[in-house]
């Protein structure tokens, strides 16, 4: 995702064949990636390898810094012999760089698409600009352990994860666990709601998009430049909860960081850990079994919230720069054509990069990603229950003033009010400038383009 931590430092490997760049010599036809998953270079460096072995095509990845995404990106294709491909998480990305986009639409690339991933594709003015290789879920991550544990004690106010699934059940289990953590060998109900800025993601880059979406499904629009935080309420009574149930003071969220919040679920301290798939990586390994993971949908008194899965995101998405040459052009789609039909490619992304990727050339189950927090959303979908998307965000603007506001209002030195003024106010004014700029907006109703 995006705007998840990373530890990484730019790195580039150039893979097998060298580039001729010698004086007075044309560049051959090659791909030239930027990434922005740190998480995966390992795992792109051997598809590149593999790639370049079979075709002789050189394959060079760059991967940006841990926020540094957009510079490095802007650096580059300022460049005669910049990237061929680049990764971009969202709108406010692809109005920064639509002019270096090319519309994908009619490639073969974008016909293996499945419906939701045609739909996920960033996508204006009629074209469709990015072709999604991730699918990737956020919401509660339980431990189904501590949930069996904690059903089975006599003051134990619900009996089964099925009765979490309402908003009055989940919080009133909460705060039982959280009164009866010493019994129940736990340090709280909650993972430590972190807002250091490698943690705050979770808050005003995934969870702000819950109101957000249903606010949206009122309107029965995709996106508008206007909302009124109708349901900023329901956000605040989920946020006062996890604050108040939860090992860390109020006055220290702001200093917890990810690894630690999320440390505390590894190792079976807290029940509920608020975050999305790409987690498991730094689950795994600990102290929670594979079979004991579950992902529930963010439940927060809204109406008909029980009907709806964990949401969906689409934060990794291949673009193809416009200013490159037709020869790289061709060869950079023929990569990710290769990446996303050969067995070797399909393998690394579903099974080592673990990504659900909404293509149908991975519809077999051998293709499938190995990922318990992946399987639980998928399974609720296929049970019938909706899927709900991301709202697209403005950029990080936006997200600053909203983690400076939700500060300021769990320390105690600003108000709610300051937060509602942010959520509402920011998102006009921030969405206003990129669309008086001239540059590309979300559309208002999304298609399966």
């Amino acid at each position: 995702m995006s705007m998840r931590r990373s530890i990484a430092t730019l790195v580039t490997v150039l893979i097998s064949a060298v580039m001729i760049t010698g004086c007075g010599q044309q560049q051959m036809p090659h791909v030239y990636y930027i990434n922005s998953k740190a998480e995966v270079v390992s795992q792109l460096e051997a598809l590149a390898q593999i790639y370049t072995k079979e075709t002789g095509v050189p394959v060079e990845i760059t991967t940006a810094a841990s926020g540094l995404n957009s510079q490095t990106l802007m650096a580059q294709l300022a460049k005669s012999d910049g990237p061929t491909m680049f990764n971009l998480a969202g709108y406010d990305q692809l109005a920064q760089f639509h002019q270096y986009v090319q519309p994908l639409e009619h490639t073969k690339v974008a016909s293996l698409l499945n419906p939701e991933g045609k739909a996920n594709a960033l996508q204006a003015n009629g074209h469709m600009y990015t072709i999604p290789y991730a699918a990737e879920y956020y919401g509660i991550i339980a431990n189904a352990a501590i949930l069996r544990q904690y059903f089975a004690k006599s003051y134990a106010v619900t009996h089964s994860i099925d009765e979490l699934y309402q908003y009055d059940n989940f919080a009133d289990t909460v705060v039982s666990m959280q009164e009866h953590a010493k019994d129940l060998h736990i340090e709280g109900a909650f993972a430590a709601p972190g807002l250091d800025p490698s943690d705050d993601y979770r808050w005003v880059g995934h969870m702000i998009r819950v109101p957000l979406f249903y606010e949206m499904q009122n309107k029965q629009r995709y996106w508008d430049s206007t909302i009124q935080g109708k349901y900023l309420q329901q956000y605040k009574q989920f946020w006062d909860l996890m604050v108040a149930n939860n090992p860390t003071k109020a006055s220290m969220l702001p200093s917890i960081d990810y690894a630690q919040s999320t440390a505390e679920f590894a190792q079976a301290k807290v029940a509920f850990y608020p975050n999305g798939s790409w987690s498991y990586t730094d689950i795994r390994g600990g102290d929670v079994r594979d079979e004991d993971l579950v992902l529930l949908p963010y439940m927060m008194g809204i109406a008909n919230e029980e009907h709806y899965a964990p949401f969906s995101i689409y934060d990794a998405g291949w673009a193809v720069n416009a200013k490159t040459s037709e020869e790289n052009k061709k060869v950079t789609l023929d990569f990710i054509h290769w990446m996303l039909t050969s067995d070797e490619g399909r393998r690394v992304l579903s099974k080592d990069m673990g990504f659900a990727v909404p293509a149908i050339s991975f519809d077999e189950p051998q293709f499938q990603p190995h990922n318990p927090i992946i399987t639980s959303a998928m399974q609720q979908i296929r049970d019938g229950k909706i899927a709900p998307y991301s709202v697209p965000l403005p950029g990080q603007h936006y997200h600053d003033e909203l983690v400076n506001a939700l500060i300021g209002y769990t320390q105690g030195t600003g108000s709610w009010k300051q937060f509602e003024v942010s959520a509402v106010d920011v998102w006009h004014s921030d969405w206003e400038q990129i669309s008086q700029s001239g540059t590309i907006i979300p559309p208002t109703h999304r298609k399966n383009a």
